[in-house]
């Protein structure tokens, strides 16, 4: 699969994905075309306009050609290769990501409206993507994708030296203002059957070092089933 696909080639690239996947995981191809019937209208330059689209798209695409490499495997080889990724990684592809098309998603349809509309703004991405490359330089392991975001009430799956993953849920609102988002924010882990996740109130101004050497701390300290909430 080439490193970025073109919007005039994401349909079909689709329909190859599904046409295997409909041999080996029919909730897969089933999502899939969910995707491919949603996009199906739209002429390459709606598509190329829509950012947010295509960035999901192609990472669907690149999921669903990780995943369906994977089973491919013969079961000695596939764990070999599951036991090479990094511990958010392996959390995504062999329990999430799988979990995500066997299952019914409530918010999808929402979500990707939003999408389609022009609606959705990462307003916290290079915040996001500052704290998963810092992880990772300091021999943790993240994971960050439109579907833990969107879905899954996720910011980023997080690990640290003991190899220990984490759902995290970042907002700068305060906990008298974020009461309501947290509520939220449970009831969709335990329906996505998530068992250890961290929701953070945090200050904006204050040094992401701090955010980031707890989100470590935390990974690998808390209770292998929790729901903890903290303030920084």
């Amino acid at each position: 699969m080439p490193d970025k696909i073109q919007a005039k080639d994401i349909e079909q690239e689709l329909k190859r994905l599904i046409a295997e996947a409909t041999q080996i995981e029919p909730g897969l191809a089933s999502r899939l075309d969910e995707m491919r019937r949603w996009i199906k209208d739209k002429k390459p330059g709606q598509l190329m306009s829509k950012r947010h689209v295509m960035d999901f798209l192609i990472e669907l695409c690149v999921d669903a050609r990780v995943w369906l490499d994977l089973q491919s495997l013969e079961s000695e080889t596939r764990q070999t290769c599951v036991d090479q990724m990094a511990p958010a990684e392996q959390y995504w592809y062999t329990d999430l990501f799988p979990r995500w098309f066997n299952e019914p998603d409530p918010k999808l349809s929402i979500w990707k409206q939003k999408l389609m509309a022009g609606e959705f703004d990462q307003e916290d991405k290079k915040l996001i993507d500052s704290l998963c490359n810092r992880i990772d330089e300091r021999q943790g392991s993240s994971w960050a994708c439109y579907i833990l975001d969107l879905s899954m009430a996720t910011d980023l799956i997080a690990s640290g030296t003991l190899k220990q993953t984490l759902c995290v849920q970042l907002t700068t609102l305060s906990d008298r203002l974020s009461v309501d988002k947290k509520v939220r924010w449970e009831l969709t882990l335990r329906y996505w059957k998530i068992q250890r996740a961290l929701f953070v109130s945090f200050n904006p101004k204050r040094d992401r070092t701090v955010l980031e050497n707890r989100l470590l701390q935390e990974s690998d300290h808390l209770p292998a089933s929790c729901y903890t909430e903290i303030e920084i």
